[in-house]
């Protein structure tokens, strides 16, 4: 069995929510169907959402509003109703990724300190932290919340070549151009992902 002890006392990992360790979609999905029935619309499908997911829940709204030809202008509507539905029921059909728990266990048992930084509401990650009785494997856990930015952060440079030393205003992860693993190993992957590789 590999020993990560080292790399745990020089490093510590943060992962995303949506995707990487949990798969949501389904109550996202519940969340947002009930709300464009309520206004005439069409459902989306499980893989639209998939797609939809990622840089928040007020952009899953404005994209689902718009695939299915919803008005722009009841957004702000569509979004309150929509949060409140799903804060009602965050954690019903939301499961971990695959292997999630076991690679939680082998990076504990490593001594990591690991945290969660998700663009998903902060009170909502908790819920579903708790109701899958994951939130003991983590220090701390940063979400969404009225004055933040979201992540990644919005002054960083497009193209991710941003080794210069600079303060970090909105207290989340950077985009940088990655130095290469030797012999990374497989951990999990998120459906955003996926879908920029085509």
């Amino acid at each position: 069995m590999t020993d990560y002890r080292d790399l745990a006392s020089r490093f510590s990992l943060v992962f995303d929510l949506d995707g990487t360790l949990v798969d949501s979609a389904p109550d996202l999905q519940a969340a947002v169907n009930t709300v464009l029935a309520s206004h005439g619309l069409r459902h989306i499908s499980i893989e639209e959402t998939q797609e939809f997911i990622g840089d928040g829940m007020p952009k899953l709204c404005e994209r689902a509003l718009k695939a299915t030809g919803g008005p722009a202008d009841i957004q702000e509507a569509f979004y309150g109703a929509f949060k409140t539905r799903y804060m009602s029921e965050p954690a019903v059909k939301t499961k971990p990724m695959r292997a999630v728990r076991e690679t939680l266990v082998t990076a504990k048992d490593a001594s990591f300190a690991m945290g969660v930084c998700t663009n998903k509401s902060e009170p909502v990650a908790e819920i579903i932290l708790n109701e899958l009785q994951l939130i003991a494997f983590f220090t701390d856990y940063v979400g969404s919340m009225p004055d933040r930015a979201l992540k990644p952060d919005p002054e960083a440079t497009a193209d991710g070549n941003d080794h210069r030393p600079r303060p970090v205003f909105s207290g989340h992860w950077v985009p940088v151009k990655p130095t290469p693993i030797p012999d990374p190993k497989y951990v999990a992957h998120s459906f955003r992902l996926f879908a920029e590789l085509g």
